[in-house]
């Protein structure tokens, strides 16, 4: 049991994040893998809201590229965070939420 004792999840320190899942990047992706994709991310959404774990969502230019897939967003109990960087460590905002958590 001592090896195990590593993989446990403490909520107070943990957070799942949702990056630029959207629609015009998601339409470019080839479908089947985009699928796949989803199904995981649903996975993964379900088991972080049924642990407790909190959720963040990012989405890169949203005017541009569109919100997150509307099949996800729902699984998201909190408003996604707008960027413009590459990067999520590049947004300021983004770090802040992510320090507040």
């Amino acid at each position: 049991m001592k090896g195990i004792e590593r993989f446990n999840l403490d909520t107070r320190s943990t957070l799942l994040m949702i990056i630029d899942i959207q629609e015009k990047l998601c339409n470019a992706m080839d479908s089947e893998i985009m699928a796949k994709n989803i199904r995981n991310v649903s996975i993964l959404l379900e088991a972080a809201n049924e642990l407790g774990v909190p959720v963040l969502a990012t989405e890169q230019y949203p005017a541009g590229l569109g919100g997150t897939l509307p099949e996800l967003k729902t699984k998201i109990h909190s408003m996604p965070l707008d960027k413009m960087s590459f990067s999520c460590c590049g947004e300021e905002s983004i770090m802040t939420t992510i320090e507040a958590s």
